[in-house]
């Protein structure tokens, strides 16, 4: 039998996954030339980022 995923599985790998954008963007912001993308993208930050904080809270706050 495989390895079943469960829930808490699911959300460090999902933390992992926000952290990975988290970093592309921020990649993305330093090679960006018009402004108006740079905010777009800034403003994507900023969603991500409290994405990354909700989902820690709840990775580091799941009991077994």
């Amino acid at each position: 039998m495989g390895h079943k995923t469960n829930a808490k599985d699911e959300l460090k790998c999902a933390l992992s996954d926000i952290t990975h954008a988290q970093k592309l963007l921020h990649d993305a912001i330093k090679t960006v030339e018009k402004d108006d993308n740079k905010q777009l993208i800034q403003d994507t930050l900023a969603n991500v980022n409290e994405a990354l904080h909700a989902t820690r809270t709840s990775t580091y706050g799941f009991k077994d």
